[in-house]
C-alpha cells in the first residue's frame, strides 16, 4: 500500500498524541510503505541535523515532516547515483554524517 498524498495523509497522523515525524517514519520504513512512489525511510533528527550541517553537499536543506516526499526523492536520487540502496545510504548518513569533514580545495 502507498501514500500518494501526503500533506492530506500526514495531517492524519499529527492529531495523534506524541508520535512525531522519526516514530512514524519508522514505522511507515519497518511496513515497506510507499510514499509519493518511493520506499518509506527514517526522518528523525539526526538526519536533519547531517541535513543542516551541510557537510554532505549533495545532502543539505531543511527538513520537516510536511517535506519528507522531497527527502525521500532526494535519498532515492543519491542512492541511485551512487548505486547503493536508499536504506544504506540512510544508514550511513545517520551513523557518520555527524563525523564527515568538509572538503578542502576541491579535495
Amino acid at each position: 500500500m502507498g501514500i500518494s498524498n501526503w500533506k492530506e495523509h500526514y495531517d492524519k497522523v499529527e492529531a495523534i498524541p506524541s508520535i512525531g515525524p522519526s516514530t512514524y517514519t519508522k514505522f511507515l520504513n519497518f511496513l515497506s510503505v510507499t510514499v509519493s512512489g518511493k520506499t518509506a525511510l527514517i526522518l528523525d533528527k539526526r538526519i536533519i541535523d547531517v541535513a543542516n550541517s551541510h557537510v554532505f553537499e549533495e545532502f543539505t536543506g531543511s527538513l520537516t515532516a510536511l517535506r519528507y516526499p522531497r527527502y525521500l526523492e532526494r535519498m532515492h536520487s543519491i542512492a541511485n547515483t551512487l548505486e547503493v540502496e536508499a536504506e544504506n545510504l540512510e544508514f550511513f548518513l545517520f551513523e557518520f554524517g555527524l563525523h564527515l569533514k568538509e572538503r578542502v580545495n576541491g579535495a
